[in-house]
């Protein structure tokens, strides 16, 4: 949904992917996939937890139906955690960890934003960006929830298959 982001990946990797103007979550978006399924796998990194819990059933749904029986939703996201102070622990060991890791010793996510501000050539994009719907704040959906809307939606099993701090690879199976 980001149209800098988008911008910026097809001019460094036109050929790495098909690129497809769609906004998950609206009407008609998997049919703008073109997909000839039913598919194996889906997967996706750090895009639905910012939907909001009424679309995010919905999109299970949509997912569900494009998958072969058995086949499998991989989610790689920022997942909120249920209960007091859980969350706030979950986000200090993630932090901890990049620091121990020097992960972001060139640029983190912010740096990287507040760097792109002096770049003239992108400033069209960076006001399309900020066009309301287009990027949305993160949702507060918990990771009990994602697990319970997949079970909703038709998901057998769904389980985080790792985690650091409030980062998970979800995957669920298709029944």
């Amino acid at each position: 949904m980001d149209p800098l982001l988008l911008a910026l990946a097809r001019a460094r990797h036109p050929d790495a992917a098909r690129y497809v103007e769609a906004v998950i979550g609206e009407e008609g978006w998997t049919s703008a996939l073109a997909l000839q399924g039913p598919i194996d796998a889906v997967v996706s990194a750090t895009a639905l937890h910012y939907l909001p819990e009424g679309i995010l059933r919905s999109t299970y749904a949509e997912l569900r139906t494009l998958l072969r029986p058995g086949g499998i939703l991989i989610n790689a996201d920022h997942l909120s955690q249920g209960g007091a102070g859980f969350a706030e622990i979950a986000e200090f060991v993630g932090v901890r960890r990049v620091e121990r890791r020097h992960a972001f010793d060139h640029k983190d996510w912010e740096t990287w934003w507040s760097a792109i501000k002096n770049e003239p050539e992108l400033t069209g994009l960076r006001a399309e960006r900020r066009k309301p719907g287009l990027v949305h704040a993160d949702c507060a959906v918990t990771l009990g929830r994602y697990i319970e809307l997949l079970a909703e939606a038709g998901f057998g099993h769904a389980t985080p298959v790792w985690q650091v701090g409030n980062s998970y690879v979800l995957v669920a199976i298709r029944q």
